[in-house]
This record gives C-alpha cells, sequence and structure tokens, in this order.
C-alpha cells in the first residue's frame, strides 16, 4: 500500500491546509500547514502513518530524514533548488527577492536614522546575495499579494466589459496565454518600482541627512515648523486635505538653492538632459533593468510600430519603460495614506469615506518609488475584496516625529511646482517630478523623452491616453498600442 493513497481523507485535509486560496472565492485564505501548533502537525503525521499499514518507525526516520535534507539542501548555496522552484511558481521571483532585500536595507537605515545606503549594484542582491531565507521568502509572496489587490483594483475598476478588456489586454492569440503574458509583465514592472523606490531613497533624502552645511540647518528649521503646521492640519480635517494651508516655505530662494545642489532636485537639469549628472543617480538601476531587457530582445521580436525605424532592441527598451511608468502610475493611484499621516493621493484620499474596511488584512513593506521611504500598505487579505477597499500606507521607521526624512513628503512635489522656470516645457506643462527616471532612461537607451504636450489638462492629452489604455504590458499584441509610444518623441 502507499504511503499516502489518492483518496486518503489525511492526504486530502492536509492538501486543502497547505494550499493557498488563489481563486479567492472565499473571504478566508486556508491556514498555512507551517503555522499550525507542533501537536497538530504532530496528528496529522501519525494519522497518515496509520493509514499505510506497512508505515512504522523507519517510515517516520525516512521522512524526518528527507525533511531534514530538503532543508539542508534549500539553504545550501550552491544549490539553485529555490530560484528554479521559485521562478516556476511565482512571476519574476528573483526580482521580487531584490525587492524584498533592498526594502530592508532602507528600512534598517531609517529605523537607525542614518542617510539610506548605496544597492548597486542591484544585481548583488539577487543570486550573488545567496539563496533567499523563509522569511524573504515569505516577504516576496506579500509583495506579490500587493501587486495583485492593485491588479484586481485595475481590473474591477477599468475593465467594465469584454471589449474594454480586449483594448487592454490584446485580443491575438490564445486568450488565457495573452493574459498570463500582460500579468507576467505588470508582476515584473511592480516589483522593479519596488527596487527603484529603494535605490534611489539614497538620493531623495541625501539634503536632510547632509551634515557639511550650514545651509541645511535653517533648511531643516524651515521645514520642521512647516510639517508642524500640515500634522496639524491632518489631525483636523482626517483624511481630507483640500482645507489644509498651502507650502509657504518652496518660496524661499535660498531653500531652493540648497537643493539645487543635488541632482534629483535641479530643475534645469532634468530640462535639459545632462545624462553624466544624473548616471550617477539613476544608472545603475538603469543598467540593471536595460541589460536584461537587451538579453529579453536577443530571443524575443518586437513588431515594429507605426513604421518606427527603432531596430529590435530599441523597442524592447522602449516597451520596458512604458511599462514601468504604467505600473508606477496605477500601483501608486491605488494606495491612500493612513489617516493621521501626511496625505498622499489626494484624489483618492476621499474613497477611504467609502470604502468598505475587509474583514481581514494582511501587510507588505515596500519603499514605494515616489515617496522613497519605507512604508506599510495594510490590503485585504483576500485578493478579491481589493476592489471594493483601499490599500492603506504607513510610514515605519522613524523614530522621532522631527526625523529628516520626514521632510520628503513636504519638499517633493511643492518645489517643482514653484521653483524659478519649472513648471512649463515650451508652454506646456513639465512632467512630474519622479518621472525623471524613465526620461533620463528614455534619453540614455532610445534617444527618445516625453512629448512637450504630453501633461496637457485635457482628457485626449497623450500621457492621460497612456493610463487610460494602459496596454504597455501588452506590447505586441494589439494595435491599440501606439498609445504607448504617442508620449514619446526623437530628441
Amino acid at each position: 500500500m502507499s504511503f499516502m493513497q489518492q483518496n486518503d481523507p489525511v492526504r486530502q485535509l492536509t492538501e486543502s491546509i497547505v494550499t493557498s486560496n488563489d481563486n479567492n472565492k472565499k473571504k478566508m485564505g486556508h491556514a498555512s500547514l507551517c503555522n499550525l501548533p507542533e501537536e497538530l502537525t504532530a496528528k496529522i503525521i501519525v494519522s497518515a502513518l496509520k493509514y499505510d499499514e506497512d508505515a512504522g518507525l523507519r517510515e517516520f526516520l525516512i521522512l524526518a530524514s528527507v525533511c531534514v535534507r530538503i532543508r539542508r539542501i534549500c539553504a545550501s548555496t550552491a544549490s539553485n533548488v529555490i530560484w528554479d522552484v521559485g521562478a516556476r511558481s511565482m512571476a519574476a521571483f528573483e526580482d521580487a527577492i531584490i525587492a524584498v532585500r533592498a526594502t530592508e536595507l532602507v528600512k534598517a537605515a531609517f529605523v537607525f536614522g542614518v542617510p539610506p545606503p548605496d544597492l548597486s549594484p542591484v544585481s548583488s542582491l539577487g543570486r550573488p546575495a545567496g539563496n533567499p531565507t523563509m522569511r524573504e521568502i515569505a516577504a516576496a509572496l506579500g509583495l506579490r499579494h500587493l501587486v495583485r489587490c492593485t491588479e484586481e483594483m485595475f481590473i474591477q475598476w477599468n475593465l467594465d466589459s469584454p471589449a474594454r478588456e480586449l483594448r487592454y489586454v490584446g485580443a491575438q492569440g490564445d486568450w488565457a496565454e495573452t493574459r498570463a503574458a500582460w500579468t507576467e509583465r505588470f508582476h515584473r514592472s511592480a516589483y522593479r518600482i519596488f527596487v527603484a523606490g529603494a535605490m534611489l531613497s539614497r538620493a531623495y533624502h541625501e539634503p536632510f541627512f547632509r551634515e557639511d552645511s550650514s545651509a541645511k540647518d535653517g533648511f531643516m528649521d524651515a521645514y520642521v515648523a512647516e510639517f508642524d503646521l500640515v500634522k496639524a492640519c491632518n489631525e483636523k480635517h482626517d483624511v481630507d486635505c483640500s482645507e489644509c494651508p498651502p507650502l509657504g516655505n518652496m518660496q524661499d530662494s535660498l531653500q531652493q538653492e540648497y537643493l539645487k545642489q543635488f541632482v534629483v532636485y535641479d530643475p534645469e537639469d532634468f530640462e535639459v538632459g545632462y545624462l553624466d549628472r544624473q548616471t550617477a543617480v539613476f544608472g545603475a538601476f538603469a543598467e540593471w533593468v536595460m541589460h536584461e531587457t537587451d538579453m529579453r530582445a536577443e530571443s524575443e521580436t518586437y513588431t515594429q510600430v507605426r513604421r518606427n525605424p527603432f531596430d529590435n532592441t530599441t523597442i524592447a527598451r522602449i516597451w520596458t519603460v512604458s511599462q514601468l511608468n504604467a505600473a508606477y502610475e496605477h500601483i501608486t493611484s491605488k494606495i491612500v495614506s493612513a489617516p493621521g499621516h501626511y496625505c498622499r493621493n489626494h484624489q483618492s484620499q476621499t474613497y477611504l469615506r467609502f470604502a468598505e474596511e475587509p474583514t481581514a488584512t494582511r501587510t507588505a513593506t515596500v519603499v514605494m518609488f515616489g515617496s522613497f521611504s519605507p512604508e506599510e500598505i495594510t490590503m485585504p487579505a483576500c485578493i478579491a475584496d481589493a476592489k471594493d477597499s483601499v490599500l492603506l500606507a504607513r510610514k515605519i521607521g522613524r523614530r522621532r516625529e522631527q526625523d529628516p526624512s520626514l521632510l520628503l513628503d513636504l519638499v517633493f512635489e511643492p518645489f517643482f511646482a514653484t521653483s524659478p522656470g519649472r513648471g512649463r516645457r515650451a508652454g506646456h506643462p513639465s512632467p512630474p517630478p519622479p518621472l525623471q527616471l524613465f526620461e533620463f532612461m528614455l534619453r540614455k537607451y532610445a534617444g527618445l523623452r516625453f512629448v512637450d504636450d504630453a501633461w496637457e489638462v485635457r482628457g485626449d492629452a497623450p500621457y492621460a491616453e497612456f493610463l487610460d489604455y494602459v496596454n504597455a504590458f501588452s506590447a505586441d499584441t494589439n494595435e491599440n498600442n501606439r498609445y504607448s509610444l504617442d508620449i514619446y518623441q526623437r530628441l
């Protein structure tokens, strides 16, 4: 008789406990076998051995030996088993592990109140750093859950008919295969956006940790006072920021000049595109992404879009940047600040008033691109509940109210909105600050930049249509993918 037959009730019970609830048809997922009390786990093993009349102490010792050996193999740096299994089970598994490791390093820096570390080269956080621990794998699964929640929210909020879904996902070939490719691209781009947030955290926070500048002291004092104002306003109005006072310190030219010492806060540098200076900040991340993109282009062929004379590698690079951009916009649009925290995503704040509170939640820790600080994201435990709820972000790692890292929330957008010469590109609105990374990648690797009128305030503006169609993830499968390139022009 076999050790555990197919119709074994103990086997069925065990599988029901271990199997994750991927269909999300139930409100609560199954408990993990690893989290069961030891005595219950022992009973399951004993029951299984009793079911097989030929099983006894010898079989139990064999089982224990196999478990120990499997654990040793998984822990061995010489074994690639965990990477191979992870890659088959989870899209962009290594990218997710890199995001987890980068996040932990940045989080530790914030906890100790020191500047975020230099994380380059990015690839050193993957396989070269050794096999992932169980804790890292669990964190990667948490990131996957976060991405799946945002994917569910996007689908439920935007795909109100099969015809509309065809426009987003693509209509050619096998439907399941096409949808799977869309999802794989979205997940890979999402993990890389988390990596970008962690990698660039150092550059965006450098002005607030710098100790060798007298200008910094006055700068910090002014913004601590500004923060006290905003914090009181947030507490008064809960999640509604419409009545908060405007941030005034960015009008001070001395404060602006201090920030302009740093590449990411120099508007002129961004507009002109000094690639040498920007490479020092964005180069490591861009090189990591483009190296993988170029390798993929060697085995995949991309269709020429609108007969633009790009070679196959350049087309692959353009799609990669488009996918990163789209992932950033759609993930951050689904996340709002928890009540009592500095407001982000003002347009979605009002959704908090109508969102249903999920019956069960789970969390994931990320360094979100655009905020560049470690945050704990609370999300529904059941992915299907995401469409009726909201994802809440709470800043973590601050040891005191006036931590330097806090100031980025107050400085980033207002600085670019009020800086002289900023906010207009050939008579049109300029790109939002976080998009510096994407324009750098376009300039350096494809000879492109965003079109002048991309951010015009109208429904058919190129960038608005790019986000509405979000077909960057269905690259090469749909004629409508032309919208993903309408936001770019040659240098």
